[in-house]
């Protein structure tokens, strides 16, 4: 196997990772029923650890609106549409022959972008909640998230 097809396959590889964090957090915060999953601890969420520590951090009440600010954002709710027909465009190029590194890069580009608004709205999500709290508020929020951090070493 040549070094640019083991290129290839670890980008790919690496893209398919960051498409199911992505997914991760967008499932967890958006669309689970209650901001947990199935037979996780109250409190606990899905998506990728440095996600998660925030999230955890969050008094219910604020989980619950950033969960509901999300669930509001139709660009987000399409996230898992646009994340597969991105992944199908990278199949795609991959299966062509004759190969075409320019299709397979912009594909993979494309679905980078995708990923990169997905997760930007779900920051935006976040800071905006955050940027709500109260001096106070925000204080006893950084004091639970670096006990979540301390409790994750």
């Amino acid at each position: 196997m040549t070094r640019d097809r083991r290129m290839q396959i670890a980008l790919v590889l690496s893209l398919a990772l960051n498409v199911l964090i992505v997914v991760a957090v967008v499932s967890a915060l958006a669309f689970a029923p209650d901001g947990r999953r199935s037979g996780s601890r109250p409190g606990a969420s899905g998506g990728p650890p440095e996600l998660q520590a925030f999230s955890r951090a969050l008094d219910a009440p604020r989980r619950d609106a950033l969960r509901e600010r999300l669930r509001a954002d139709p660009e987000l709710r399409s996230g898992r549409a646009r994340i597969g027909e991105s992944r199908r465009a990278v199949v795609a190029a991959l299966r062509a022959d004759p190969f075409d590194a320019e299709a397979l890069r912009a594909a993979m580009r494309n679905q980078h972008a995708v990923q990169s608004d997905l997760a930007t709205r779900g920051i935006d999500g976040l800071v905006d909640v955050v940027e709500s709290l109260t001096p106070a508020e925000r204080a006893a929020f950084v004091a639970a998230l670096e006990d979540t951090m301390r409790r994750r070493r």
